[in-house]
C-alpha cells in the first residue's frame, strides 16, 4: 500500500557533519534569535575542608581567612574524637556495672539457695540454685555468640526456597 500523495516522504540529502557555528550560520534570523546557550558546570568535593580554589577565595576575600578555616576544621575534629572516647568510656563503664551487678544477683539467689537447703526447702534450693546456674550459663553463651557474630563477616544469606503446599 503506498502513501497517499501529499504525505510521500522527501528525500533529504545527508550533509557532513560541521561545527556549531557552521549550522548556526544556515539557519535563518528567526530561529537564530531563538537560540539561547545554556551550561552548567558542577563540581563536587567532599571532605572536612573545602576545594583549595574555594579555600583561596576565601583568603583573597580576607586575608588570613584560610588560616581560621584550617583551625575550625582542626578543633571540630580534635572534638569529634574526644566525643567517641568519652562515649566508649562511658559504654565500657556501664558494660561493667551491669556485670557487677549480675554477680551480686547471682550469687544473693546461690546463698538464697544454700540457705534453703539448710532449712530443708530442698525444691525452693532446687529452683533458686538451677536458675543462678542456668543464668550464668545463658549469659556465657550470649558472650560467645555476639563475639561469634562480631567475626564472621557480613554477608546477605540466599533466600530459602519455599515449597509450595498443595492439596492432592
Amino acid at each position: 500500500m503506498t502513501p497517499p500523495p501529499d504525505q510521500n516522504p522527501k528525500k533529504v540529502e545527508a550533509q557532513p557533519v560541521t561545527s556549531p557555528e557552521v549550522q548556526v550560520e544556515r539557519l535563518n534570523t528567526k530561529t537564530r534569535s531563538s537560540i539561547t546557550e545554556i551550561q552548567k558546570i558542577e563540581a563536587h568535593f567532599s571532605g572536612p575542608l573545602p576545594h583549595p580554589s574555594i579555600l583561596q577565595g576565601y583568603e583573597n576575600c580576607m586575608p588570613g581567612a584560610a588560616d581560621r578555616i584550617l583551625r575550625m576544621t582542626e578543633n571540630e575534629s580534635e572534638h569529634r574524637r574526644s566525643i567517641e572516647k568519652l562515649v566508649i568510656t562511658s559504654d565500657f563503664a556501664e558494660a561493667r556495672r551491669g556485670q557487677y551487678c549480675a554477680t551480686a544477683i547471682t550469687l544473693g539467689a546461690l546463698l538464697v539457695a544454700a540457705y534453703s537447703f539448710q532449712l530443708g526447702h530442698e525444691i525452693i534450693g532446687s529452683l533458686f540454685g538451677a536458675g543462678s546456674i542456668a543464668s550464668i550459663i545463658l549469659a556465657l553463651l550470649k558472650v560467645k555468640t555476639v563475639q561469634h557474630e562480631a567475626n564472621q563477616p557480613s554477608t546477605p544469606k540466599p533466600p530459602v526456597p519455599q515449597k509450595s503446599r498443595r492439596k492432592k
